[in-house]
């Protein structure tokens, strides 16, 4: 029996985000969902530009070899995100996680690396299929953590693996078995950090229509406060259908594309207007101007290029100086300097963690409240760990002597350093 891929896709800004850095691509072959990452340094570029790369494998179907073709587009998807670091400095953090589904002749392939996740509903029974890439999915298999500590954890939203973050990439892919009747779900953490799993698998189980699921788990993790962008892929195996609904794109790859036309209406000109248009060359020569009085320009040209130049050094030098200190209630990491020049604020998060002040020591709380400065990106991060070790400490003493504090909703997921084994706390909890 032939099989084809029934198909939707759904995303949601949720109600704490200003800005939805989640993508994903629903198509006849392929279907993905990547969570950007990096906040200010514009995680939604990373998922749109990792979307757009693998958007092509839905075009151009690759013939036996499924993995290989999966492998091959998220190695270019990383060097992609790469180059644009290189290129800009002020993009440094920017990531993405991602999981896709790439689908051809009755075989099946899936691609993993973060902690988006791919669930799949057969025969009744709903299993979670991926396995997150973070710290404490890994303190969870080494036994230093059960599963609910897991699900509560002040840093459980720390990657070890994600695209963009290094040179190298290494995503889990292994090929499953295609079964009519099989329903997939491709989800960011959106979902999955805040709907419990047995919710997740009542919505999805209990209704025929996708569209329908896609939209009332974005509804249910909106009513647990939406503290994430969510974003739904579903995909029923069915059998053969001759006319494919087209392809779906949603979230910032929907909203960044270029409203460009390309010839035909294939996945591939669907893909290519994902991209930024190339430079368009000049079609006629511009007759140059006589060159009468030129000195009379001269001089407020190169005076304004040397203002110019100082101020994008002053900047790039306010922009390699970190400091740590407070953002909407937890610890952040911050690039540029503590204190305003003048009017002007030269600052910007970076990263803002899962470590709460409430749970830090009143000494450390106070500490970050008046922002602690450090010697460096490095330093930032080694401060952060520390922290977190105390914030943890705290918490742990506390639920000896009263209830368990309410956990703070996710933040950006972003890589960090892995934190030290061991850390004291200073003062009391």
């Amino acid at each position: 029996m032939t099989l084809s891929l029934r198909y939707t896709a759904a995303s949601d800004v949720g109600l704490l985000r200003k800005e939805n850095q989640d993508s994903a691509y629903a198509g006849p072959h392929l279907i993905a969902v990547a969570d950007g990452m990096g906040g200010h340094a514009h995680g939604e570029v990373a998922s749109a530009t990792t979307i757009a790369t693998l958007a092509e494998l839905d075009a151009e179907v690759p013939g036996s070899d499924l993995a290989n073709a999966l492998r091959g587009s998220i190695e270019q998807a990383n060097n992609a995100i790469r180059a644009m670091v290189r290129a800009d400095s002020s993009l440094e953090g920017m990531g993405t996680t991602l999981t896709a589904l790439l689908y051809s002749n009755n075989r099946l392939c899936l691609a993993h690396i973060g902690d988006s996740r791919a669930y799949l509903l057969r025969d009744d029974v709903f299993s979670q299929v991926t396995k997150d890439h973070t710290l404490v999915q890994s303190m969870v298999d080494e036994g230093k953590l059960t599963r609910e500590q897991a699900e509560v954890h002040p840093q459980r939203s720390l990657l070890l693996r994600a695209l963009g973050t290094s040179g190298t990439v290494e995503p889990d892919v292994h090929v499953h078995e295609v079964r009519p009747g099989d329903r997939w779900l491709l989800c960011s953490d959106g979902l999955s950090s805040v709907v419990s799993e047995d919710t997740i698998r009542e919505s999805v189980a209990t209704c025929d229509d996708i569209s329908v699921i896609a939209r009332r788990l974005i509804d249910l993790a909106n009513r647990g406060g939406g503290p994430d962008n969510i974003t739904c892929v579903i995909a029923d195996v069915v059998p053969d259908d001759a006319n494919p609904d087209h392809p779906v794109i949603a979230g910032a790859a929907s909203e960044n594309r270029q409203t460009r036309r390309s010839p035909g209406d294939s996945a591939a000109s669907r893909a290519a207007a994902l991209s930024p248009p190339p430079d368009e060359p000049y079609l006629e020569e511009v007759p140059p101007r006589r060159r009468r009085r030129w000195w009379s320009f001269v001089w407020p040209v190169a005076l304004f290029l040397v203002i110019v130049l100082l101020g994008v050094g002053g900047w790039q030098w306010a922009m390699n100086q970190y400091f740590i200190g407070a953002s909407d209630g937890n610890v952040a990491v911050f690039r540029g300097l503590s204190q305003p020049v003048g009017p002007l604020h030269v600052s910007r998060v970076e990263r803002r963690t899962r470590i709460p002040l409430t749970n830090l020591p009143p000494y450390e709380r106070d500490r970050v409240n008046n922002t602690i400065e450090v010697d460096g990106r490095s330093d930032a991060y080694a401060a952060v760990d520390r922290l977190g070790h105390e914030a943890t400490a705290c918490a742990a003493q506390r639920h000896k002597t009263g209830p368990t504090p309410t956990p703070t909703p996710r933040g950006t997921a972003t890589p960090a350093p892995q934190p030290s084994s061991s850390s004291g706390t200073s003062g009391g909890c």
